[in-house]
């Protein structure tokens, strides 16, 4: 490939809004919920929920997740927000009144550094990375309450800092 054709492969970024935020932006999700298409901001402790509107970012909602986000997962319309210094959040946005709604937190204290959720058929589980090496399984369960339920702890021995979710097709008997 020669210089010419190299940077005629490489796409063209064009700046289209300037925004002032109350700190770094640390972590950044896409979230489709009822045809809508926003886009999920972590800037600080605060998790900014924006929609593209007439060529321009519009704040649609917002949440004061505690010191600093970390990550920032969505699945539906739900989002798992760690925060560096406190605690995994489970949300809710909600379309008509433009809501997060708090489904649950951890209660113990950790220094998260990534989280995602994870799916088995009807059955949501949330995995946490924290900076001791563990990694923590939560389940949710509205009868229990605002509380993420730790369904395993174990150590793993090595930092993780990222989660790659990956769909898995199960083997049907008789295939």
């Amino acid at each position: 490939v020669t210089t010419a054709t190299a940077a005629k492969l490489v796409p063209k970024l064009k700046r289209v809004q300037v925004m002032e935020m109350s700190a770094p932006v640390s972590a950044l999700a896409r979230l489709n919920v009822e045809g809508h298409t926003y886009l999920a901001v972590g800037a600080g402790r605060v998790l900014g929920i924006y929609k593209w509107e007439n060529g321009r970012l519009k704040k649609h909602g917002f949440f004061d997740v505690g010191v600093h986000i970390v990550s920032v997962s969505v699945i539906k319309s739900f989002l798992v927000v760690t925060d560096a210094f406190r605690a995994t959040v489970f949300l809710q946005w909600r379309v008509q009144g433009r809501a997060l709604k708090v489904l649950a937190r951890s209660t113990e204290e950790s220094l998260a550094s990534d989280a995602e959720a994870l799916v088995q058929g009807n059955t949501l589980g949330l995995i946490v990375a924290d900076a001791d090496e563990n990694v923590q399984v939560f389940g949710f369960d509205p009868e229990e309450g605002n509380r993420l339920l730790l369904q395993g702890d174990f150590h793993v021995g090595s930092n993780i800092t990222c989660f790659v979710p990956v769909l898995l097709h199960t083997l049907r008997e008789g295939l």
